[in-house]
């Protein structure tokens, strides 16, 4: 019995202490900024978006009215989708920015149409092609478009769909939310390059955002989960660690028999989309590229690759123990991709635009509601 009332007191106090954590996890989410800024304009520059960022926090928190908190929100979407396109349209085709993920979603889907082995040509800058294969394969629509540069702009609209349903009860995180995704220069400058990280880390958040949705009847929707995660973890060999986070995370909310199918549709799914390519051509799939150039990614010594391979594991195992409930996934994901970023930027090269794996499911971690003690047997609860 005082076991049971300690770990309600303890639920709760957790609970309320969400409280206090939106301006703290602002102000990082948009630190985490100040890197690109300071590296593409100016340590100035770095100084004075970080000054405006937090009056801007200030000057939105005096605001109390939803009325106005919607009307915000819809100008702040409207203008930041606006500018993304000039930023896609009219600025990418002439700036150079010496990215080429574009150029590597291009090569896959190009080669893949032609009845050519995707892995074997680099990009125009002469990188093998890291991601895994479902990531181009959901670029496909976009390449048909023209352009395979509107993958970004699509999946920032389902990101700001996505935080203003999970913050359906709580105007506040609602509104810093979706305000930081829309401005922050992260945002611009995956559109500016191209790229798809938005896009790859948005999967993952929607496997967890449908995981928060089902956590009440998980062993009715055990496939579609594991079809999910395995669509996940096909993207990139990043998401792999992040993947296994939110697995152990189901792990301690259902059946042994309900995780093992789970784990084995993630299996099955990973193994249909990736092991015809590694069929097709495995001398190139493992030793140049994916493997290859990911295996790059942990350093040129075996030490250096066991080092940050242990951490990685100790990582996702500490984060997902901690995850008591859906919405901490969220955070859980952000540690253990904060780590493998950490890796690569420490053994291969840095590149800023890693701090969107970062970045991003922050600002799924802000509070959603009132404190709530509600907690019975295998069914997660959030506040």
């Amino acid at each position: 019995m005082a076991h049971s009332v300690k770990s309600v007191t303890d639920l709760c106090f957790r609970n309320m202490k969400l409280n206090y954590v939106t301006p703290a996890t602002v102000i990082i989410a948009g630190s985490l900024n100040v890197p690109l800024v300071w590296h593409y304009l100016s340590p100035a520059a770095g100084c004075f978006y970080l000054c405006i960022y937090v009056l801007v926090f200030l000057l939105t928190s005096r605001s109390r009215n939803l009325f106005e908190h919607n009307q915000i929100l819809a100008a702040v979407v409207v203008f930041s989708f606006c500018f993304q396109m000039i930023c896609l349209f009219a600025i990418s085709p002439v700036l150079h920015n010496g990215m080429d993920r574009d150029s590597a979603m291009i090569t896959w889907i190009h080669r893949l149409f032609n009845g050519k082995f995707p892995y074997e040509h680099p990009t125009r800058n002469g990188n093998p092609i890291s991601v895994l294969p479902f990531m181009p394969i959901v670029a496909i629509p976009f390449y048909l478009l023209g352009n395979v540069g509107l993958l970004e702009p699509a999946a920032y609209l389902l990101l700001v769909l996505l935080l203003y349903r999970t913050y359906r009860n709580n105007e506040k995180s609602r509104l810093y939310s979706i305000l930081i995704l829309s401005t922050i220069p992260l945002t611009f400058f995956e559109v500016l390059a191209r790229s798809d990280l938005i896009a790859n880390i948005t999967i993952l958040l929607l496997v967890i955002y449908i995981l928060e949705l089902k956590q009440s009847s998980l062993e009715s929707n055990k496939i579609l989960l594991g079809i999910l995660l395995g669509c996940a973890a096909s993207t990139r060999i990043a998401m792999l660690p992040a993947t296994v986070v939110i697995l152990l995370a189901v792990f301690k909310n259902v059946t042994p028999r309900v995780f093992a199918e789970v784990v084995f549709y993630c299996i099955l799914t990973m193994g249909c989309l990736i092991l015809p390519f590694l069929a097709w051509n495995s001398f190139v799939f493992v030793y140049y590229a994916p493997l290859g150039v990911n295996l790059q990614k942990l350093g040129p010594h075996e030490s250096l690759r066991s080092f940050w391979l242990s951490i990685t594991i100790i990582a996702v195992f500490l984060t997902a123990f901690l995850a008591r409930k859906p919405s901490e996934i969220y955070l859980s994901v952000t540690v253990t991709l904060a780590i493998v970023t950490l890796a690569t930027w420490s053994t291969f090269w840095v590149d800023l635009s890693y701090l969107q794996l970062i970045c991003v499911p922050l600002l799924f971690s802000f509070p959603r509601g009132q404190a709530s003690c509600a907690h019975t047997g295998k069914q997660w609860h959030d506040a």
